[in-house]
């Protein structure tokens, strides 16, 4: 019997990224959005499963997973801008966020650490995904002023685990870079 490849679930998070992202810009189908968006963050949990499960935890799916995770929600919250779900001050934070976690990482990956998702990042991307689901089935079943006060205490929900997500791998980065001594430019120190 072949075995299921997780990267091949990991990846299927950037196919249906794109196509999500014009369901929602066309104004209709929330529910076949919802149910795209719940399988997609469902590929989150399950690609992981599946490579310890099997024995195939890589170096590729340590990077491929977050890379593929940034883009999903990103590609989600971008759409939820374009059409008045979420305020830009927290689309960018998410933004930044992940744009340095994954210089971070490429960082550490010249210097041979593989930098493997961390709690905070695994916490971050469940209130970042719950948020995302929450936002669209209270779209779906409320009134739009009904919504509002509602969803600025979710996008600060899942701002406060971005937050503290960036802290912990900064800190975590700052510790590797202190205990291998690793230097970023010729003739500098850690």
């Amino acid at each position: 019997m072949k075995r299921i490849n997780p990267n091949h679930i990991t990846l299927f998070r950037l196919i249906v990224a794109a196509p999500m992202a014009c369901i929602f810009l066309s104004g209709g189908y929330l529910w076949f959005a919802l149910a795209t968006m719940a399988i997609g963050e469902l590929t989150d949990f399950l690609d992981g499963f599946v490579a310890r499960r099997t024995d195939q935890v890589s170096d590729v799916g340590k990077l491929l997973d977050p890379l593929c995770d940034s883009v999903f929600h990103m590609t989600i919250w971008m759409t939820f801008l374009s059409i008045g779900w979420a305020p830009l001050w927290a689309v960018v934070l998410f933004f930044t966020r992940d744009a340095i976690i994954s210089t971070i990482r490429s960082c550490l990956v010249k210097h041979g650490i593989t930098l493997a998702a961390r709690w905070s990042g695994k916490i971050k991307a469940v209130f970042q995904g719950g948020s995302l689901i929450i936002l669209v089935i209270l779209h779906i079943l409320l009134d739009e002023k009904k919504v509002s006060g509602i969803q600025t205490i979710i996008i600060l929900a899942a701002v406060i685990a971005t937050i503290w997500s960036f802290i912990d791998y900064s800190l975590y980065f700052y510790g590797e870079v202190k205990k291998k001594k690793v230097v970023f430019v010729r003739g500098a120190k850690a």
